[in-house]
């Protein structure tokens, strides 16, 4: 097991994970070849895929999932850490991502399929801001 920070995207049409991940979790990589082609039309090379389990940091949620490895999937997100106190989150929430507005890297990108899976029907906007938090099976 290993914590690591995931990007939910319900436009991509894969899941991706990071080497370093990879790595982490001793993950068994599959020879691939293909192209992946991203925003501003900037292609990717994949020359490997792996299978892991996702799961919530309580258990009560796991899920097998295929991933296309990259070397870096995005730039450390959010681009600048911020203070939390600027958001009024409810304390009895439980976030996915506790340091959320702490700049670091992204480990994997959960793309439509299993966005999808993860999303839950609930939603709490913070104040009269445009910011909704939207509940998953991850938290």
């Amino acid at each position: 097991m290993h914590q690591c920070r995931a990007l939910l995207d319900r436009g991509s049409m894969s899941n991706f994970a990071t080497n370093d991940l990879c790595k982490k979790l001793n993950l068994n990589l599959q020879r691939a070849h293909y192209a992946v082609t991203s925003v501003g039309k900037a292609m990717s090379n994949i020359k490997f895929t792996t299978k892991l389990k996702l799961s919530s940091s309580d258990n009560s949620f796991s899920q097998s999932i295929e991933c296309l490895v990259l070397s870096q999937i995005t730039t450390n997100l959010p681009v600048v850490s911020f203070n939390r106190k600027i958001l009024v989150i409810p304390k009895n929430l439980a976030l996915a991502d506790p340091y959320f507005n702490k700049s670091a890297p992204i480990d994997l990108l959960l793309g439509s399929s299993t966005f999808w899976e993860l999303l839950c029907t609930a939603k709490v906007q913070i104040g009269d801001s445009k910011i909704f938090l939207h509940e998953t099976k991850l938290g």
